[in-house]
């Protein structure tokens, strides 16, 4: 009886446990590192900041947009930053230039699910976004102040 040959592979088995070794380490570096883009899917992006898990979205509220990007677990907070990326074309050139390009840092506690609405997390930020929130804030309301201060002057020499 005649035996049949068997043809061998051109892999050996030993050649095949280098490369499934590289694999595996390409994996560990990859997947941690694997940021999900959201788009512009807010309900994507809160899936994963309940995770904590890296991911970004782009916002637009009112003609001004956002990212939003979930950048890692720091102790019991989620590190998100958000960053303007363009303002209304049709605000002034002072606002558009107070705020165009900045970001701020924000440390927000797990309990915070909503990480889209700005006013909710802001306590927990800071940089030159929430800096030029705050700036914009105290001119608005030191106009305010200003238009009715004639008002508030005879009022008050009324009352005297």
């Amino acid at each position: 009886m005649k035996k049949k040959k068997v043809k061998e592979s051109k892999f050996s088995k030993q050649q095949f446990i280098p490369i499934i070794f590289l694999i595996i380490l390409v994996l560990i570096i990859i997947l941690p590192n694997y940021e999900k883009n959201c788009g512009d899917n807010q309900e994507c992006f809160n899936e994963a900041a309940q995770k904590c898990a890296k991911a970004k979205v782009y916002i637009e509220e009112e003609n001004t947009l956002f990212e939003y990007r979930i950048k890692e677990r720091k102790e019991n907070n989620c590190y998100v930053t958000i960053t303007v990326i363009t303002v209304d074309p049709e605000a002034k050139q002072e606002t558009i230039d107070l705020f165009e390009g900045k970001s701020m840092d924000c440390y927000i506690p797990f309990e915070i699910t909503e990480m889209t609405n700005t006013n909710d997390i802001i306590s927990y930020c800071s940089g030159d976004l929430k800096e030029a929130i705050y700036e914009l804030i105290i001119k608005k309301m030191y106009g305010v102040i200003a238009q009715n201060l004639g008002s508030i002057i005879s009022e008050v020499k009324g009352k005297i």
